[in-house]
């Protein structure tokens, strides 16, 4: 099956194309098409074709790099810091999965392992729970999505032999550029206030800042 551009024509952002689809027995059907046209920096525009009824519902694949309604998205993104004099540090890693409600709203779910060393003491910990995120933008927004949101997460962590069972709050910022229609580079600022029984009862009273990079992908 081939896709056979006839005519092309672009007005105020919009491409109008009329089209007919055949195979080895000739053509079968033929309709237009409609799409908005995103120039990106240095490269060529790109467009999503969707197709009418007449041409019996066709959708190519969007081009746009944008979420839309309904995408799933998987990440990995992370930070570490370490210190001289005592010799500290802390790695954190965490995945996600999620689906975009619409193109602004995102909730998911994330999972972290923490690992905090210094002073003779190593302690680990899993990090579980939920997020949720809004995208500032439009359909016209090209690659680049600032975006806000908060996590509501459950923290298990052994320390010197001691097992603690916290919770986490933890709002967050950051910034989306897509690097292709797909996959998006990340980076976010996100402030774990965390609470629960020991040391550390009561709202507040040990918090985290963290400034995470990651890539996340569509699909």
């Amino acid at each position: 099956m081939f896709l056979q551009n006839r005519h092309c024509s672009v007005r105020e952002d919009i491409t109008y194309a009329e089209y007919s689809i055949g195979g080895r027995g000739g053509a079968f059907a033929s309709g237009s098409a409609r799409s908005e046209v995103h120039a990106w920096w240095g490269l060529a525009p790109l467009c999503t074709w969707r197709g009418d009824r007449r041409a019996g519902g066709l959708a190519a694949g969007a081009c746009l790099a944008q979420q839309e309604k309904g995408d799933k998205e998987f990440g990995v993104d992370g930070a570490a810091s370490i210190m001289n004099s005592p010799v500290s540090g802390m790695v954190f890693a965490q995945a996600s999965f999620g689906k975009y409600l619409s193109n602004n709203n995102y909730i998911g779910a994330i999972a972290a392992p923490v690992f905090t060393f210094g002073s003779g003491n190593t302690s680990g910990g899993l990090l579980t729970g939920g997020e949720y995120r809004y995208l500032f933008g439009s359909n016209k927004t090209k690659r680049l999505w600032p975006f806000i949101g908060a996590q509501g997460d459950y923290f298990f962590e052994r320390s010197g032999g001691v097992n603690q069972n916290l919770g986490v709050v933890a709002p967050e910022a950051g910034l989306k550029f897509y690097v292709s229609q797909k996959t998006a580079f990340e980076v976010s600022y996100l402030l774990q206030i965390e609470f629960g029984g020991g040391p550390y009862s009561g709202f507040g009273n040990r918090s985290t800042n963290l400034i995470l990079f990651g890539f996340k992908h569509l699909f």
